[in-house]
């Protein structure tokens, strides 16, 4: 490769170009086209803005250019020798390639007055290397008279307008003669996309191949603007969880979302990709040029993620063809554990009234558990029992503990008016009068959550019951005598 080495060590010549002296012909088939259609009505995925050329953000891309003779390297021994200029593109979405453009102009020493010149695509490999080739087009380019601020277009159309992406696409420019002829570069040592020479060298074949231009250090490293004509074909899509706990934070995710109008050939002067990017969390509009968002939903049920972007243009600062792309997530809500009951002797109608639970379990208070939605259980003996209902879902739990008076189950009742409580409601006294003759009155009393809490005899027809110390609550008084039984209700406040 010393041969290549040596020829580009001659051939960088700097003419101080200004880009606002290059000329902006007007016929569209020699001109960089600009043509995406309906550019402000909203997009959806899969839909196009039609093709375009990114020539103007190139032209504005550096206060310099270096005008590069080649691709021809000269003959070596009478015998022809070829060689190609290659450009790699980054694709981080869908791309559908109709041609690519050139500016160019005669070398001085040229003597034909126009010249064949093949364009081909490849398919860029996983090292940015050509891959496939997808397309090719030759074309005659004519004779422009020699100077630092005048110009020629050249265009090269690929009839099968080859799809590519993912690892990028590789474009290069090839001639057959001696003439020279310049393409325009940018400044050399700017380190962007890898750019290429490619060598045959029919005397000295092992001199054939592949060369990116860093490995003859950075100083070399400028690159072919070439200028893809693609036709972008929206593939922005978002990444979102299906489901996620009320009041936690959802996060999305892009994919495939780098504009190709990014590409750090064409315009690397333009803001980063994430720009003109913007997510609507439940209708709320938040997490602008955020490519990775995360933000708490409050609400419950199914609930719209929405992507809004559009493509970003470096020349004008405007974002065009709005892409729009709603998913839904589902956000799961708290648990709100309840149940009611009802009884027939000791069988227990159990019913679940929890919200937003697709899980049970059922303590009874007698050692006896259920995972029923709702359940019937019949109890061995009279009593007073607790029973606690779980009520779970993915996110969340909570319980409901109530308690369940199975004591005067096939036990009959003192005789109505026969005993009065009072006052009820209570702030810690309760009065127990009682008409009852000949015998005493066992009195259990019991809290909310069925504990005992003490017993007593009661003997006097008068009988006060001091609850101060077990403070404001819900308790229930069981008095029992003989076959007779009765259970009231006192609030303490």
């Amino acid at each position: 490769m010393n041969k290549l080495l040596l020829s580009l060590s001659g051939i960088l010549i700097t003419f101080g170009i200004s880009a606002q002296n290059l000329p902006q012909k007007s016929n569209p088939s020699s001109n960089f086209r600009v043509e995406y259609t309906n550019h402000n009505t909203q997009k959806a995925i899969g839909d196009s803005c039609g093709y375009m050329a990114n020539a103007y953000l190139a032209i504005d891309k550096v206060d310099a250019f270096v005008w590069w003779n080649g691709p021809y390297y000269g003959a070596s021994a009478g015998s022809p020798s070829f060689s190609e200029a290659g450009q790699y593109f980054t694709a981080p979405q869908p791309m559908r390639i109709d041609g690519f453009q050139i500016i160019y102009y005669w070398s001085p020493e040229a003597a034909a007055t126009s010249m064949p010149v093949v364009g081909r695509i490849y398919e860029a490999l996983a090292d940015s290397t050509p891959g496939a080739l997808l397309a090719v087009d030759t074309i005659f380019v004519t004779e422009q008279t020699p100077g630092t601020t005048t110009a020629n277009y050249a265009t090269f159309d690929f009839d099968s307008n080859p799809v590519v992406g993912g690892n990028g696409f590789f474009l290069d420019v090839r001639t057959y003669t001696n003439d020279s002829i310049y393409f325009l570069s940018n400044d050399d040592g700017q380190m962007e996309d890898l750019s290429y020479a490619f060598y045959e060298d029919v005397d000295v074949p092992a001199n054939s191949g592949l060369v990116n231009y860093l490995a003859y250090g950075a100083a070399y490293d400028f690159d072919h603007l070439f200028f893809p004509i693609f036709k972008t074909e929206f593939s922005n899509d978002f990444m979102v969880s299906d489901s996620i706990c009320r009041g936690l934070n959802a996060c999305v995710q892009v994919l495939n979302n780098t504009p190709i109008t990014y590409d750090s050939l064409w315009n690397r002067m333009s803001s980063n990709d994430s720009l003109y990017l913007g997510w609507e969390f439940d209708g709320n509009v938040t997490g602008a040029e955020m490519k990775i968002h995360c933000e708490p939903i409050m609400s419950a049920g199914v609930v719209d993620m929405t992507m809004n972007d559009t493509i970003y243009f470096y020349n004008d600062n405007v974002g065009k063809c709005p892409l729009q792309v709603t998913k839904q997530i589902f956000v799961i809500d708290s648990v709100q554990a309840d149940f009611t009951f009802s009884y027939t002797g000791l069988q227990v109608d159990f019913t679940n009234t929890s919200m937003n639970a697709d899980t049970y379990l059922w303590d009874f208070g007698d050692m006896n558990t259920s995972m029923d939605t709702n359940t019937t259980h019949t109890y061995a003996a009279n009593g007073m029992y607790t029973v606690h209902l779980k009520a779970y879902n993915q996110c969340f739990e909570d319980s409901s503990i109530q308690s369940v008076d199975l004591s005067t189950v096939g036990v009959d009742e003192f005789e109505l008016g026969s005993i009065l409580l009072y006052p009820n409601p209570t702030q810690n006294v309760v009065n127990i009068a009682s008409d009852l003759k000949g015998g005493g009155i066992e009195l259990t009393v019991v809290d909310l959550l069925g504990k005992t809490l003490f017993k007593r005899e009661l003997n006097k027809s008068l009988e006060q019951i001091d609850l101060s110390a077990y403070g404001q609550g819900t308790y229930f008084f069981r008095l029992k005598s003989d076959n007779k039984m009765i259970t009231r209700k006192v609030v303490v406040r």
